[in-house]
């Protein structure tokens, strides 16, 4: 749990430093919901340069491995609405908010997945969670538009 925690903090930070250098948020690879290994899960402009102005990377040395349950980090910029979560469990309604966005995959089952969300809200941010084909995710909002 705590290595989720700090890659999470630690792509949030590279994050920010590419915010701060370019004044924008990397680009996800693929511009989607769900990139996939051919822009190294979204996060390919982390660790070389997409032509923005100001570009002082690489901001990470490589992407996210995978996490202790197999499952993928996958980074994207995106606009949300829904229902997103602060560390008190309080939830906040949103509506095609920009946000820039990591999504850890792969929990075998709904309580680690919980487990680890609450140790995310609280001492990274704001989150939501949900269960695909069977598995479970939880998506951090590394940043949001009006927070």
């Amino acid at each position: 749990m705590a290595r989720v925690v700090a890659d999470v903090r630690a792509i949030k930070a590279a994050g920010y430093a590419y915010y701060a250098d370019t004044g924008d948020w990397p680009k996800a690879g693929q511009d989607s919901y769900d990139p996939g290994s051919g822009d190294n899960y979204g996060f390919r402009y982390f660790t070389v340069t997409d032509g923005s102005s100001g570009w002082n990377g690489p901001y990470l040395e490589k992407p996210p491995g995978a996490t202790p349950w197999g499952g993928r980090y996958r980074y994207w910029k995106s606009r949300i609405t829904g229902t997103v979560y602060d560390a008190a469990g309080n939830s906040i309604a949103v509506n095609n908010t920009k946000c820039a966005v990591v999504t850890i995959g792969g929990f075998p089952d709904q309580g680690i997945r919980d487990a680890v969300d609450r140790r995310i809200r609280e001492s990274v941010g704001y989150s939501y969670v949900g269960e695909e084909n069977g598995t479970y995710y939880i998506s951090v909002i590394i940043w949001m538009e009006g927070l």
